[in-house]
């Protein structure tokens, strides 16, 4: 994996740069963020499971229902009751949120906390798989991605710096639709045959196959 400093030096001497006289290393660094994120966005709205960083175990006694993460959560992947898997709801179609029994479905409420429904009326495990918030990388630090993946930063990154001060975007947005389909090859390499998409927060979205 390429650290920060390295990416920031292939940068340099892909744009000609080495002087650094065209950008900083905070504008480098603000564009290999960016970059990170892009990635994140489309690797998530294809296969969200190759982001997964959080699990979630837990129990639930009578009349508990809420499962809490010390830290914001991009994506729900996964959620499970007693090792069978529910799946997610909008609480407004909801009649009675205060039904009790066995946990079928859950719903999300900001991006720290998630409630299963109905609430819970004997004790219960529970498992979540989620993406967590991206934490932007600093300096001395290394690429959380693979090395293939690092590339497409590395191209996103040289569309940034080559075209910030171009008045023409087309060439830029042609660019970026061609790392977008290059990122959504390599994903969907990762992806079992018939594997179901999903959005951020669980529903499904398209079916591959």
């Amino acid at each position: 994996m390429l650290s920060v400093k390295d990416m920031i030096l292939r940068v340099r001497a892909a744009t000609h740069d080495q002087q650094e006289v065209g950008y900083s290393d905070m504008d480098l660094l603000m564009y290999i963020n960016d970059g990170l994120r892009f990635a994140r966005r489309t690797i998530m709205d294809i296969y969200p499971m190759l982001l997964v960083d959080m699990e979630l175990e837990g129990e639930f006694m009578e009349g508990e229902n809420i499962i809490y993460s010390d830290k914001p959560i991009s994506a729900i992947v996964d959620v499970r009751i007693d090792g069978e898997r529910i799946g997610a709801i909008n609480p407004r179609s909801i009649k009675n949120l205060n039904d009790r029994g066995k946990p079928q479905q859950y719903y999300v409420c900001g991006f720290n906390t998630i409630k299963v429904w109905p609430i819970p009326v004997d004790f219960h495990t529970y498992n979540v798989l989620a993406v967590g918030d991206m934490v932007p990388l600093k300096w001395d630090e290394d690429s959380p991605l693979p090395n293939e993946f690092e590339d497409f930063i590395y191209e996103y990154v040289i569309v940034r710096a080559s075209l910030t001060n171009e008045f023409d975007m087309s060439q830029e947005n042609n660019i970026m639709a061609s790392v977008v389909q290059q990122i959504s090859t390599a994903v969907r390499s990762f992806m079992p045959p018939g594997v179901k998409t999903r959005s951020y927060w669980g529903e499904r979205r398209n079916e591959r196959g």
